[in-house]
């Protein structure tokens, strides 16, 4: 396992994550923006935004469409 990961459900490694990159991969994946994060967690536009890209550095994706799918899992692609 890779060191300051966490296990996952399918098997991998998910990187470990701090209560505010917790709460920001939250609402990415719930489709929020930075404002809105920003807005809901009490925190400066710029911190939301200097965690997003810590969250697509650690996941190991450019966008945060892809972010939102990685947070979700798997068979998250399914339709509704």
């Amino acid at each position: 396992m890779v060191r300051g990961a966490e296990p996952d459900p399918d098997g991998g490694a998910r990187p470990a994550l701090n209560d505010t990159e917790r709460a920001v991969a939250a609402l990415v994946a719930q489709g929020c923006s930075n404002r809105m994060i920003a807005e809901r967690l009490h925190l400066a536009h710029g911190t939301v935004k200097n965690t997003v890209s810590a969250l697509l550095r650690k996941f190991g994706v450019h966008d945060r469409t892809a972010l939102a799918l990685r947070l979700a899992g798997p068979g998250s692609t399914r339709a509704r």
